[in-house]
């Protein structure tokens, strides 16, 4: 719980039989819960164990309580999210380097180097909170490291059992001085919780935001939660009755024969406190502020996620959009008021009839689970930060690799290696290609293959990607951190990983594009002809007809992406009452965009149009 420069352990004395019979608990425990979720190591689980049993032996933490047991706590939070082995073994030996005797060449010799790499990161991030506001330059470098590049996938994953970590920490510091609380809050708030932020670790973060918030002000806590319990109770009826809201959408969405297998998921889910204070807090002052500010149409009262299927192969928002129109003609006459971006977050404010106000996630089910659970909680990361590490020194591929045949469009035959992706062929035929890859036709066939489908020897892959090689052409890069996983060769890795060292941070740099006058505006990278006409004006996005592209006879579609240089005119009708459609949300990529068709539908179903 305290740094490691300031630790003091409590002198060394063997486990009784109830200590060892308790740690056995735990263990077993943990390993139930790891079989709910992933195909575990038990080897590597049991080997980690039995040295945490070693090293820790009868040391107790400033708690009191068993340091043992303290590891397998936080090692079982993890669990719960379904961690694999590696990160799971890590933190049941978080503390260990801090024993005297354990080094870290002892773990690299007993678990390997990866485990080893994490717990020596964990250890080094175990920072001195620093008091008065003051943040140490070190504890800044923490913050940049996870921004990927600097401390890979060692930084990364510490930051998730560090957060474990201070999440058992926090529930059982209240025998501590109120002094130490808030030291141990302040560092929590200021640097752990951003530091999970940016690795979209948001299921940790709201966890820790309302310890802090437990100690920082707990009868603001109190009065919060109270709040919002009582809020939710009154509602009750609305929300939790069988047919009622949180089922009924639920069931109106499963039912639809054609789409409704599509949809992961769609639930309401209750906000953290921590959540609801960060939005309230510009409104609370007076002790009894907060009944007076907390109202169900100021205060959206869930977090609702609408997942679609990885097999979906359209966006989220195409999928959600489907049902949008009957779950406004509901009884409860879900409607979309507004729209929230920031470098966290993307949701839509959804209001009911009632006044009840909403988050709604759209996402894709790889999305959510980035989203809750982080960027490095699939394989993918890992294989970003070899990348990145040793990609100099590792080789095209060993000699006894198993190489197939495949096929390009024009019969051209490939070797690539067993096991390759539609992403790894793209990645083979060029690597702009692969950078804007979309999906692929296989064989002749219809169907959009997405890009992270196995080719097998003999397929003819021709792959749809958004790339140009003309000077002036819209190249389209969609690759994301998440492709890692889909990626089975060096080179592609290699590609992949260089080009998102370049680009992970940066922003999509805008192009000019000219309208009928030929008056010239900048917008961004893969806007579509709506968004544009959004740019040129409110009433020609609302109310647009056709638009041409370059002189073309022929109308363009409107979620046709521009080029640079594109000259685009419009034909729009205001008094046209057949525009704009719901559908167009899922054309416009510009938040301007999606404000204005949200804020045209908003007052057209509430009748003030």
């Amino acid at each position: 719980m305290t740094p490691a420069e300031d630790k003091i352990w409590m002198p060394v004395k063997p486990l009784n039989l109830r200590e060892q019979a308790e740690a056995q608990i735990y263990f077993t425990r943990l390993l139930a819960e790891m079989k709910r979720h992933v195909l575990p190591d038990e080897k590597v689980l049991k080997k980690a164990y039995t040295l945490a049993l070693t090293a820790y032996g009868g040391r107790r933490k400033e708690t009191e309580e068993l340091c043992i047991v303290h590891s397998l706590r936080v090692a079982k939070i993890l669990a719960d999210c379904g961690h694999e082995t590696d990160v799971v073994s890590a933190a049941m030996l978080h503390e260990v380097l801090e024993v005297r005797g354990v080094t870290k060449g002892k773990l690299e010799e007993e678990l390997g180097l990866n485990i080893a790499d994490i717990v020596d990161a964990v250890t080094s991030i175990d920072a001195k909170p620093a008091p008065d506001e003051s943040i140490s330059e070190f504890d800044l470098d923490i913050m940049e490291d996870v921004r990927f590049l600097k401390g890979g996938v060692r930084s990364g994953k510490a930051v998730y059992i560090k957060c474990a970590d201070r999440i058992d920490d926090l529930r059982t510091i209240s025998s501590f001085p109120e002094e130490k609380q808030r030291a141990e809050a302040y560092y929590t708030r200021n640097m752990l919780i951003p530091a999970a932020r940016k690795l979209r670790i948001h299921y940790f973060a709201d966890i820790l935001g309302d310890l802090c918030l437990q100690i920082e002000n707990p009868e603001r806590y109190r009065e919060l939660k109270d709040t919002y319990k009582d809020v939710l109770r009154k509602n009750k009826d609305t929300f939790s009755r069988p047919d009622g809201l949180i089922k009924g959408s639920l069931l109106m969405v499963r039912e639809d024969d054609l789409m409704g297998k599509y949809v992961k998921d769609f639930d309401f889910k209750e906000r953290c406190i921590d959540s609801i204070h960060l939005e309230l807090s510009g409104k609370l002052g007076a002790r009894d502020a907060v009944k007076v500010a907390f109202k169900k149409h100021m205060v959206p009262l869930f977090d609702v996620y609408f997942i679609s299927g990885d097999l979906y192969t359209g966006g989220p928002d195409d999928l959600f959009f489907v049902f949008y129109d009957r779950l406004h003609e509901s009884p409860y006459q879900l409607t979309i008021v507004g729209h929230h971006q920031d470098d966290y977050e993307t949701y839509y404010i959804m209001k009911d009839r009632y006044g009840n106000n909403y988050r709604l996630f759209v996402q894709s089910e790889t999305e959510h689970l980035e989203f809750t659970q982080g960027l490095l909680f699939s394989s993918a990361y890992s294989e970003f930060h070899n990348s990145l590490d040793y990609v100099d020194a590792a080789e095209s591929g060993g000699a006894d690799q198993k190489m197939i045949s495949v096929f390009t469009k024009d019969g051209s035959m490939m070797s690539i290696v067993d096991g390759a992706t539609v992403l790894d062929f793209a990645f083979a035929l060029d690597s702009n290609v692969g950078l804007c890859a979309k999906y692929a036709y296989l064989n002749g066939g219809t169907s959009r293959m997405p890009i992270y489908t196995r080719l097998s020897s003999g397929d003819m892959v021709e792959i749809v990607a958004d790339y140009s090689r003309q000077e002036h052409g819209s190249s389209i890069p969609h690759a994301t951190v998440r492709w890692f996983e889909y990626l089975h060769s060096r080179e592609a890795t290699k590609v992949l990983s260089r080009w998102l060292e370049k680009h992970m941070d940066a922003a999509l740099p805008p192009m000019l594009v000219y309208d009928a006058s030929g008056a010239e505006y900048e917008i961004d990278l893969a806007s579509t002809v709506l968004d544009f006409a959004f740019v040129v004006g409110d009433q020609v996005g609302l109310h647009v007809k056709k638009a041409y592209i370059n002189n073309s006879p022929t109308p363009a579609e409107l979620d046709t992406i521009l080029r640079y240089g594109d000259q685009v005119r419009f034909e729009y009708d205001p008094e046209d009452s057949e525009t704009p459609a719901l559908n167009w949300m899922s054309i416009v990529k510009t938040k301007r965009a999606k404000d204005k068709i949200i804020d045209y539908f908003s007052r057209k179903l509430t009748n003030d149009i």
